[in-house]
C-alpha cells in the first residue's frame, strides 16, 4: 500500500513518533510530510519511510481555511494516490479530513496526541458529523477518554496506541562519567532530572517547590526551554535553590544524559497525554517518579506515584527516590517495544480496511 503520514513540523518528540509509524509498516511505501520547518536531511533520514517532503511553511499559513497548506497538500495526495492517510495533530487532522473527500483513501487515520484537542465545538463537529470516515488514535487511554468527553461515543472509529521506546535508545545513552562532564554537572548527593519544554503543563513551579521541601543533599537539573524560564529561574532565586538547580537549556536527544542522574521525576498532572521521557528513563534504568493522573500514571512503569498538584506529595515520594531499586529496562518496557507498537498497528489497519 502507499502511504502518507503527516506532521505539522519536527519538533520535540515527532521525529521519532514518525518513525514509529513507518517502521510499523515495513511492506508499505511511506511518504512522510512536514508542513513546517526547514528541510533537514538528518531529520529525513531518521524519520526513514521512503520519501520525506519538507513544505517549509510559516505556521502563520496553518491558521484560518490554510489555503496555501491545503493546495501543497492536494498535490502531494494527488500524485501519490494513497491507499492510506496518518495525520498528527488536529491540525494536519483537519487537512486530511478535507482532501479526503477528493482523494478518497481506503484508511483515514488521526493521532491525536493532547487532551482537550476537541474542546472547541467546531473540532468535535468535524469528527462527528463532516468527516465520518475518519478513525482516530489515541497516545493514552486516558487521551482516548478526553476525546469521548468532547464527541461522544466514537464506536469502532476510536483506537488507542501507545508509543514505543526507539530500538537503539539504550546504545546510544552515555555512560555516567561522560554524560556528567558532558553537561558540566558536579554533585553530591541524589541528582534528579526532570526534562521537558519550560511550559505551565508540565508543572516545573510545582516540582521546585517540592525540592525547596526536602534536603539540600538532593539536586535537580531541568534539561530544556521555553516561555516560562525566566519566572522559574527567579522561583529557584526566591527560594534560595539557586546552588541545588540547574537548568542546562534545551539539548538536542537529550535523553543520552539520562545516565548522569539517580532518578527522573515528571511532575506534570491531568494535561500530560503519554509522557515518552519515562520511557526513555526507563530505558536508562533510572528510578521514576510521576503523578497518579494523566497518560503517565496508566502506563505501568513508574516506580513512585505523587499525588497530581501536591508539592508535599511530590516532597515526600522524591525522599524515597533514592532507596528505589528499578527493575530492568526489558521488563520495564516490555509493552512498549516496536515490535509490540507495530501488531498494535497491525490491528488498527486490519480493523480500518478490512472492518
Amino acid at each position: 500500500m502507499n502511504v502518507l503520514q503527516i506532521c505539522h513540523d519536527a519538533k520535540g518528540p515527532f521525529v521519532d513518533i514518525c518513525r514509529q509509524y513507518a517502521g510499523a509498516l515495513p511492506r508499505d511505501r511511506i511518504t512522510t510530510v512536514y508542513l513546517c520547518g526547514a528541510s533537514d536531511q538528518t531529520v529525513a533520514h531518521e524519520t526513514g519511510g521512503d520519501k520525506v517532503l519538507f513544505f517549509e511553511l510559516d505556521s502563520s499559513f496553518l491558521r484560518g481555511i490554510k489555503w496555501t497548506a491545503l493546495t501543497r497538500l492536494a498535490a502531494v495526495m494527488h500524485e501519490g494516490k494513497f491507499d492510506v492517510v496518518i495525520a498528527h495533530r488536529y491540525k494536519c487532522i483537519y487537512l486530511a479530513g478535507v482532501l479526503s473527500y477528493l482523494y478518497r483513501p481506503r484508511a483515514l487515520l488521526g493521532v491525536v496526541h493532547e487532551h482537550k484537542v476537541f474542546q472547541r465545538p467546531t473540532r468535535s463537529l468535524f469528527v462527528r458529523l463532516w468527516c465520518r470516515h475518519l478513525r482516530l488514535v489515541a497516545v493514552s487511554n486516558s487521551v482516548a477518554r478526553d476525546i469521548e468527553r468532547f464527541c461522544g461515543a466514537l464506536p469502532e472509529r476510536l483506537f488507542t496506541m501507545h508509543h514505543a521506546v526507539r530500538e537503539d535508545l539504550v546504545d546510544a545513552l552515555l555512560h555516567r562519567k561522560e554524560a556528567r562532564t558532558a553537561l558540566k554537572l558536579s554533585v553530591s548527593g541524589l541528582a534528579l532530572v526532570c526534562i521537558g519544554r519550560l511550559v505551565n503543563k508540565k508543572n516545573h513551579r510545582l516540582l521546585i517547590d517540592a525540592l525547596h521541601q526536602v534536603p539540600d543533599d538532593i539536586h535537580l537539573s531541568i534539561i530544556g526551554d521555553g516561555p516560562l524560564r525566566s519566572s522559574l529561574e527567579a522561583q529557584v532565586e526566591r527560594l534560595g535553590l539557586s546552588e541545588r538547580v540547574v537548568f542546562h537549556g534545551h539539548k538536542p536527544s537529550a535523553s543520552r544524559y539520562l545516565k548522569a542522574f539517580d532518578g527522573l521525576v515528571l511532575a506534570s498532572g491531568h494535561e500530560e497525554a503519554f509522557g515518552m521521557v519515562l520511557l526513555e528513563g526507563s530505558a536508562a534504568e533510572l528510578p521514576v517518579l510521576c503523578s497518579n493522573v494523566g497518560g503517565p500514571s496508566e502506563l505501568g512503569i513508574a516506580d513512585l506515584l505523587f499525588e497530581s498538584g501536591n508539592a508535599n506529595s511530590l516532597a515526600a515520594e522524591i525522599m524515597k527516590l533514592k532507596h528505589v531499586i528499578p527493575q530492568s529496562a526489558d521488563e520495564r518496557l516490555r509493552n512498549f517495544t516496536p515490535d509490540v507498537f507495530a501488531r498494535r498497528m497491525s490491528e488498527v489497519m486490519n480493523s480500518v480496511i478490512i472492518g
